[in-house]
């Protein structure tokens, strides 16, 4: 079946009308580099016809690259033979439809010829926005408080909604992680290393800024001598004794596509993108991340890479990235209207003077940049092996990607764009009234957009939704289940239990095949908080069965 999907796109392609490729304006800064040779990417034409929206878009993406590649990489061997008598090196992307190659200088206008091909651009080099202090502000950290997930009222979605994250997937390009610290223990599923030419499980955190945003994002409880990164060398600051994550029930996946000095090709940026949105490369199986963290980007705007952005995002993943930290107009891809972009904000709800400012234009129209601010000053997490405070849009973008996450296990069916829109409309409003350049739509308010996201549902939808998603390592102790349309099982079980109707409950969860035990103990331990008269209702109604 699949060899005859394939058959028919490539005859979708051969009635398509070529024209040169778009030749990017980034080059002339990277041809005057030392060597002849130069690691460009391709993007491959993608005929109109297999564009849209479809049931399954990670398995659609990897018909169309194996339909489309082919004849391209073949002219690309061909050319690079006849140049240099050598055989040529390159990466295949299906998320994006695109072909990383080490190729001549000369080389370059060719490949633009080549009927296949849409564009073609530098192999941009990316930077991290973390350490962008000093920043001086009037807040004094306190040894049980941890400001960001103050502010952004993060303790009352734990408290009163009974959601942390439980259930989601959320990956991070970044560049590394230290597993040795403690927080990551029984959240960290799966590392992958990308920078060392092939594939490793080797996720080592010399820079020590992944480490920093993995924290911020599901780190639970931390206690030790804190230090003070501002001045780029640790100054002991006291003692913290504290919460330092936004989702701490999260399931995390880390792609180390950044070096020992911070920085990152956007070949490996994009192959560290690819394997979070197919964890296990069974395309069938959609297995892939919800969301990622992208604390990282180019100071300039790089136009041809939009397209490479978008193809990510059209695989079902939502991209929450760091706007940078110039103080001027922001670079790629937090300039692409495809990506939610965070700016940075101190304790006292005031723009960082380092957070990068909008707007930004794509497609005659003009989008304002940041679309919602976070806390991004004296954010405390792991650096290293160290209880740290760092400044930058880059500590800003993982308590967003926290609260996104939240939102994802209060409403699953959220996809980019409605959470973009639940961000903006529940956030705190700064500056200027109504949206503006420097700070967006205002900061990140995490109840009332987890609130949002739960609209007519209620906090127990989202607990059975953690339910059915728990990875295997956290379901040790209970029976094997499978559920349907949990929004209609769950739906159906308020119901049922609000009536008494104890026969019919029992009836549907055997059809669901979950075992009362099993959600009995679930319950009582991940929403032992809730005292809402419909959670002991349903509690209650789940032990008359037994």
């Amino acid at each position: 079946m699949r060899n005859l999907v394939i058959l028919t796109l490539c005859l979708v392609i051969a009635a398509t009308v070529s024209a040169k490729g778009i030749v990017s304006a980034q080059f002339p800064e990277y041809l005057g580099q030392g060597s002849d040779a130069i690691g460009v990417m391709i993007l491959v034409k993608t005929p109109d016809a297999l564009k849209g929206p479809t049931e399954n878009p990670v398995l659609n993406k990897h018909n169309i690259a194996s339909a489309t590649q082919p004849k391209l990489i073949e002219s690309l061997k061909a050319m690079y033979a006849e140049e240099t008598g050598k055989e040529l090196v390159y990466t295949s992307y299906w998320v994006a439809n695109a072909v990383f190659a080490l190729v001549t200088k000369n080389m370059i206008d060719k490949i633009a010829e080549i009927p296949e091909v849409e564009s073609v651009m530098p192999n941009i080099v990316m930077h991290s926005f973390g350490n962008a202090g000093p920043e001086v502000d009037d807040y004094t950290v306190r040894a049980e408080d941890t400001y960001n997930l103050a502010r952004m009222n993060v303790q009352k979605v734990w408290n009163e909604l009974s959601i942390n994250g439980s259930g989601v997937k959320v990956g991070v390009v970044d560049s590394g992680l230290n597993t040795n610290l403690g927080f990551t223990d029984g959240k960290f599923v799966e590392g992958k290393c990308f920078k060392s030419g092939e594939v490793t499980t080797n996720i080592t955190d010399v820079v020590g800024h992944g480490t920093h945003v993995c924290g911020t994002i599901i780190g639970g409880s931390a206690k030790g001598t804190l230090y003070d990164m501002s001045w780029g060398f640790p100054m002991p600051d006291g003692s913290f004794d504290g919460r330092i994550g936004v989702a701490p029930g999260a399931k995390l996946y880390f792609a180390k596509v950044m070096g020992d000095d911070g920085k990152g090709d956007f070949n490996d940026i994009l192959a560290g993108m690819q394997w979070l949105c197919d964890l296990d490369g069974n395309p069938n199986t959609k297995d892939g991340v919800r969301v990622i963290n992208v604390s990282l980007g180019a100071e300039e705007s790089v136009p041809e890479m939009r397209q490479y952005i978008k193809q990510v995002t059209d695989a079902g993943v939502i991209l929450v990235v760091a706007n940078g930290n110039s103080g001027k107009k922001c670079g790629s891809p937090a300039d692409f209207p495809e990506t939610i972009a965070i700016g940075a904000t101190d304790a006292n709800d005031k723009k960082a003077s380092f957070s990068s400012i909008g707007p930004s234009e794509f497609d005659g129209q003009t989008h304002i940049r940041p679309d919602v601010c976070a806390p991004g000053v004296k954010v405390i997490s792991y650096f290293k092996d160290k209880l740290a405070k760092l400044d930058g849009t880059s500590m800003a973008c993982p308590n967003a990607c926290g609260v996104v996450t939240l939102m994802l296990q209060a409403n699953p069916s959220l996809d980019r764009e409605g959470v973009r829109s639940i961000l903006k409309s529940t956030a705190l409003d700064l500056d200027v009234s109504g949206p503006d350049n420097n700070t967006g739509w205002g900061r990140i308010d995490a109840y009332k957009a987890v609130k949002a996201a739960l609209g007519k549902q209620s906090p127990l939808t989202a607990q059975l939704y953690a339910l059915k998603n728990l990875d295997k390592d956290c379901r040790q102790s209970m029976e094997r289940y499978h559920m349907g349309e949990i929004e209609d099982t769950v739906y159906l079980a308020n119901v049922l239990s609000r009536e008494n109707n104890l026969r019919q409950l029992a009836d549907l969860l055997v059809s669901q095949r979950i075992s009362v035990d099993s959600l009995i103990s679930y319950l009582q331990e991940s929403a032992k908080d809730d005292k809402s008269v419909e959670m002991q209702q349903l509690v209650r109604s789940l032990k008359e069965l037994k």
